[in-house]
């Protein structure tokens, strides 16, 4: 029944196209002795996920040899059992992204009952593999200091040879595109790789953009790569950086947060401040909040906490709301200008533009001018020549309200100095970890966020691509999936692990 229902699993992720990602997670192997340096094969190695409780078995081979893959990153514990020795013990095995960590143990003579602690080791190496890279544990993603949005990615600035070549005002969560512009190396602007627990996490919207920024209460830990020797990452000019979302453990934990900003909590800026009367802070607030919860969900007779079946939950909400103060100076026409008074007219260089009437040139059969057109008098229209239609939307039209040095007559004389932008994103996941008995697990993750930018725009002073002096809001949607199947099928002189995994993103632009 239970290989059942493993098939199930399996079958369902056959509905997609397999996809094999880059590996995140670490493993362990090495070489059991005796005192005497001799292997001792047939040792049962053990390596138990505090967090979670999951235990990972392996048994050595006659040359004392073992390996333990595919372990979640996370705080382990190593037991390793052989007839006639003491039972040897490693507390805190620390084991990160993609790490290979080679622990060899050697064994006393003694009972099995008879315990062998090791404690104080130094950290571990990395011996396997040739790539390196800096670690941002989770401890520094939770406590290092992030600016507004607080998107963790930025934290791999604290990595040795990377530079961020964005602006630094485009530094939140939805500016994947500002975001994604890191040197790594000397390595090409650009052209990193982005991981999301083993998947892909690269969108193509203009250039090499940052699909999806997960929550920092949702992230474990992330390496920024420099050296990428490993066969594995063999298709990116530059860095790699690896990220792994949290899970669920055996107890609950749960957080919330809220960031905020205020005018009257924020220092006014340069250009208030050396101004030679006191100008006030511009109107400005931020707020940041949400929550994150994880845990095992226990229903009693069927998920036990000690179960065969065991099913860990982390899900976790971000809204984030901004309204930054935008000052608009924009044209308009005057008062006489609206009712054909063009008297005052005048170009860049103070000299009169005239108007002229277009009825009043003649032609001849074949289209050619034969009198010019003649000048307004005046350089006013006529009231009973202004279409109709035109002096009813004139008066819709906002009145000037300022004129300004250096401007041009009807030009820059509108102000309106409480126009604000206004920013409103959403970020939410949620993910489960399956596992059955210790040699299956499974896990499956959803991501999305969404930002609506609302903000007024002109075609003459201000953000010209986006109209002409209107509000405008430009919303965007992201989604990210990621799903993961790992199979451990035993006998006496192997052990394979078949991996089956679905990773999907959807990134779309959606206009109101």
């Amino acid at each position: 029944m239970r290989t059942v229902g493993v098939c199930f699993v399996i079958c369902l992720l056959s509905l997609g196209t397999f996809a094999y990602a880059q590996e995140f997670r670490a493993s362990i192997s090495g070489h059991v002795t005796d005192s005497t340096g001799a292997s001792v094969p047939q040792a049962k190695v053990q390596a138990t996920n505090i967090a979670t409780k999951e235990v990972n078995n392996a048994t050595t081979d006659n040359s004392g040899g073992y390996t333990i893959p595919l372990l979640p990153p996370g705080i382990y514990k190593l037991t390793i059992q052989a007839t006639g020795f003491k039972q040897y013990i490693r507390e805190n095995v620390s084991l990160e992204i993609s790490q290979a960590a080679g622990i060899d143990a050697k064994l006393e003579l003694g009972d099995v009952t008879q315990t062998v602690e090791v404690t104080g080791e130094a950290a571990l190496l990395e011996t396997q593999s040739a790539s390196r890279s800096g670690l941002i544990d989770t401890k520094e993603v939770a406590e290092l200091p992030l600016n507004s949005g607080r998107n963790p990615f930025m934290l791999g600035l604290t990595a040795s040879g990377v530079t961020f070549r964005g602006a630094s005002i485009w530094q939140r969560p939805f500016d994947n595109g500002a975001i994604a512009d890191w040197v790594v190396n000397g390595g090409w602007q650009e052209s990193n790789e982005f991981l999301l627990d083993g998947a892909p996490n690269n969108a193509q919207m203009g250039t090499n953009n940052i699909a999806y920024v997960p929550m920092v209460e949702t992230v474990q830990e992330f390496t920024m790569m420099q050296n990428t020797y490993d066969a594995q990452y063999g298709h990116t000019m530059g860095g790699i950086l690896n990220t792994v979302m949290k899970s669920g453990g055996s107890t609950f934990h749960g957080t919330g947060w809220e960031f905020l900003r205020r005018s009257a909590l924020d220092a006014n800026n340069f250009q208030n401040n050396s101004a030679s009367v006191y100008a006030p802070r511009p109107n400005h607030y931020l707020d940041d909040y949400g929550g994150q919860v994880s845990g095992q969900v226990i229903v009693p007779k069927l998920l036990k906490r000690d179960g065969y079946i065991k099913l860990f939950y982390m899900g976790a909400f971000q809204n984030y709301r901004e309204a930054t103060a935008d000052p608009l100076l924009v044209s308009w026409p005057t008062p006489e200008m609206r009712t054909g008074d063009f008297s005052k007219l005048v170009n860049g260089a103070g000299q009169a533009i005239t108007i002229y009437d277009p009825t009043t040139a003649v032609y001849d059969a074949s289209g050619n001018v034969v009198t010019n057109r003649l000048p307004f008098p005046g350089n006013i229209i006529p009231a009973n020549r202004v279409n109709p239609a035109a002096q009813v939307l004139t008066k819709l039209m906002p009145l000037p309200n300022t004129t300004t040095p250096g401007y041009r007559y009807g030009t820059g004389d509108l102000s309106l100095p409480d126009v604000t932008d206004h920013d409103a994103y959403y970020n939410m996941t949620i993910k489960f970890d399956w596992t059955v008995g210790d040699k299956h697990r499974f896990f499956m993750r959803e991501g999305s966020n969404d930002r609506t930018e609302h903000h007024r725009a002109s075609s003459c002073q201000r953000n010209r691509r986006h109209g002409r002096g209107w509000p405008v809001a430009l919303p965007a949607h992201q989604r990210h999936l990621r799903a993961g199947l790992d199979g451990h099928v035993e006998s006496d002189d192997c052990a394979r692990r078949p991996r089956f995994q679905y990773p999907l993103h959807r990134k779309g632009l959606r206009l109101r």
